[in-house]
């Protein structure tokens, strides 16, 4: 029988033990619960990119301070760590309320250079998991946080409450007919990677534009492309070359990332996963085609030998015109006639993706500050802002662009300026 094989005598130390062995059991699950919970938030502020605006170049991780130059001013991000500067003593509710709503513990609103807009539809699970790995797992930073320097009436926050009741309040659901790897991307690129906050145009207002969405928007210096599977955007992209462009910053169609995309590139979608990227991809190359308009792209060749603009470039550097500036900067790494070199990582000039965008801007950006991606197996490109003037680089744009381009896109004097003082010094620079 069951009851005889039961000790005749249970002493109060056994029970004592087993109480003990049964919440040990509890204590370990707790913590490798917890343990899961952070490395899930970790990853979602990985996707949502928090560490780059939150974090000064150099900076301690998430202690704020990062300057945003917009049209009304200078907005500088916040301090997010655990520390009494930053979210020590603000509640679950609260942080989610900043992150959804784009409003303060102290009641007063946040500006929107915070994507709350976009983040209102991170779910409640998602945001459990982040407020956890922020306040038990990022290092404590005492950093202050610094004074925005906003022109009147910008610097006046309740404007923006009247703001936002201009913002589109869209819920980002489930769409029971596609399937479950589409709507993962839909959440992915609509809320947590908030592609839109870069890549939709906005109005006078700064509110994004929906009708475009994704259509490409000028960022300053640089422009996020249309991504949108339309000729002008992603029409031609395959699944697999988003994914290899969104996990190396470059595809097999000669695509590199620079400026803003490539940081988001280092600091977020290369380390999400494989199949978070191949979500993504196939949820953009469903979104709605924005910009039909044709690019036609010039098929000239380079008739100048390279040693002849080598020798114009040491006895005439003034009079150097776009083609003899490309056989002195460019075509040692770009090729004599463009062609580039696949095995060394070095971009074809011919049929390059940056060549088909509506303006010359991140050529103009690329060469002022030049690429320099993360990685092990990464090729960069050096800023010239040094040895070419503005008046060269104007020359040199215009001549990439009319002989390997968009013909119809060219740069200013005026503009070539503008993007020089917008720029950050470049310790890469020739």
């Amino acid at each position: 029988m069951i009851i005889s094989s039961l000790p005749s005598k249970i002493t109060l130390s056994s029970v004592l033990c087993a109480a003990a062995s049964i919440s040990l059991v509890f204590a370990v699950g707790d913590v490798r619960a917890n343990d899961l919970l952070q490395e899930k938030g970790h990853y979602i502020a990985t996707a949502a990119d928090c560490i780059a605006c939150h974090t000064t170049p150099g900076g301690k991780p998430y202690a704020g301070g990062r300057a945003f130059l917009t049209p009304f001013g200078t907005v500088y991000s916040t301090n997010i760590t655990p520390s009494s500067n930053g979210i020590a003593n603000i509640t679950e509710e609260q942080f989610a309320k900043s992150v959804r709503e784009g409003i303060r513990a102290d009641g007063k609103n946040l500006y929107p250079a915070m994507p709350y807009t976009e983040y209102k539809n991170i779910t409640d699970d998602d945001i459990h998991a982040l407020y956890a790995f922020f306040k038990n797992t990022v290092p404590s930073v005492s950093q202050k946080n610094l004074t925005n320097n906003l022109k009147f009436p910008f610097n006046i926050r309740y404007f923006i409450k009247f703001w936002n009741l201009f913002q589109d309040d869209e819920k980002v659901e489930t769409v029971s007919s596609e399937s479950p790897q589409w709507n993962r991307g839909k959440y992915l690129v609509e809320v947590l990677s908030h592609c839109g906050t870069c890549h939709t145009p906005r109005n006078f207002m700064m509110s994004e534009k929906t009708s475009q969405k994704f259509s490409g928007a000028s960022l300053g210096a640089w422009y996020a492309p249309n991504i949108t599977p339309s000729s002008e955007g992603i029409g031609n992209w395959s699944t697999d070359d988003l994914t290899q462009y969104l996990k190396s910053g470059h595809n097999s169609l000669g695509a590199y990332a620079g400026g803003e995309m490539l940081e988001a590139i280092d600091h977020s979608f290369s380390k999400m996963t494989d199949e978070d990227l191949n979500a993504i991809a196939v949820y953009l190359r469903t979104a709605e085609k924005v910009g039909m308009n044709k690019i036609v792209l010039s098929d000239k060749t380079l008739p100048v030998d390279p040693l002849f603009a080598l020798n114009a470039a040491q006895n005439n550097p003034e009079k150097m015109d776009g083609s003899t500036l490309y056989q002195a900067f460019c075509a040692s790494c770009h090729g004599d006639h463009g062609q580039g070199d696949a095995l060394n990582n070095l971009p074809s000039m011919r049929g390059n993706p940056l060549f088909r965008l509506p303006n010359t801007d991140n050529i103009v950006a690329a060469i002022l500050q030049g690429v320099w991606p993360e990685g092990p197996h990464t090729q960069g490109m050096p800023a010239f802002s040094h040895p070419l003037s503005d008046d060269k680089i104007v020359k040199l744009v215009n001549f990439l662009t009319t002989t390997f381009g968009n013909n119809a896109s060219q740069t200013t004097l005026q503009r070539v300026q503008a993007i020089r003082k917008t720029l950050p010094p470049n310790s890469s620079a020739l």
